[in-house]
């Protein structure tokens, strides 16, 4: 009876969503084709670059211009600008076949992106994103410290809640918070064309439903206080804001990321 009791405690939902997280990271890392893509990859950029640049005048998207290199693209415009190569526009016909070629290049280093790096191929980034990647790119994570932080939180905010609410509700609510925050981050921070990827957006749920639901004072660790630690944290250790320039941070996704965990622990108490 004590072993069901205990096992009953335990936080299961949120080690096994911590050890796939692990998984992947471990994979990703040993992956013996790793190197072979990203050189495809590299390959891909290279050849869309000099279309680019052969055809300064021609469009690129905020996609685009992150697979191009946005630092590259600007200081290839400026070079085809001083130059005086912006006066030599293509007739018609030729600047839309030429603009069908640099569209198709930049599909295929898209593609060559997404094989060689789990960021592009799992996360959140527009309308071509896969309905799969809503939940997949939570277990992706750019940095080391974003991926320790994502798993002290569920392990800290994350196994507190699933033993007050039970493993069951618990699952809900992740399943509900990973794909909401994944679609405000795409509609509301989503021009800065980088894939919303790793565990922030549910991170942000937990501890907002983890303040709501430790104000009676239940819990060891205050929510006021694990709230803005990890904000902090995240910001200047993961996202690399700086006090000049605080907007690294997707401060939209994030508050609607906490208010959505503070509702459902409402609705929870309720």
């Amino acid at each position: 009876m004590d072993s069901v009791m205990r096992l009953h405690k335990l936080p299961i939902v949120s080690m096994a969503i911590v050890l796939t997280i692990a998984l992947t990271a471990l994979h990703s890392s040993t992956s013996s084709e790793s190197n072979e893509r990203t050189l495809a990859f590299e390959q891909a950029q290279t050849a869309a670059r000099d279309h680019a640049q052969a055809h300064p005048i021609l469009e690129v998207d905020a996609v685009g211009a992150r697979l191009l290199g946005e630092d590259w693209l600007a200081q290839m415009r400026t070079r085809a600008s001083e130059a005086g190569l912006w006066r030599f526009d293509l007739p018609p016909r030729l600047e839309v076949l030429a603009q069908a070629d640099l569209d198709a290049l930049l599909a295929e280093t898209r593609a060559a992106r997404s094989a060689a790096d789990p960021v592009w191929h799992l996360g959140v980034l527009d309308a071509r994103t896969p309905p799969l990647n809503y939940l997949a790119h939570v277990f992706v994570h750019e940095t080391l410290v974003g991926l320790l932080l994502s798993a002290l939180v569920l392990l800290l905010a994350g196994g507190t809640l699933e033993r007050s609410w039970g493993s069951p509700a618990f699952a809900a609510f992740v399943l509900a918070a990973i794909p909401a925050t994944a679609s405000v981050h795409r509609l509301l921070d989503g021009a800065s064309s980088e894939p919303w990827s790793g565990g922030a957006g549910l991170a942000a749920a937990l501890l907002g439903a983890y303040f709501i639901r430790g104000l009676s004072g239940r819990f060891a660790l205050p929510g006021w206080l694990l709230l803005p630690v990890w904000v902090v944290a995240e910001a200047y250790l993961v996202r690399g804001a700086t006090l000049q320039d605080p907007f690294s941070m997707p401060w939209s996704t994030f508050s609607a990321a906490v208010g959505f965990g503070a509702v459902g622990a409402g609705l929870f108490q309720l």
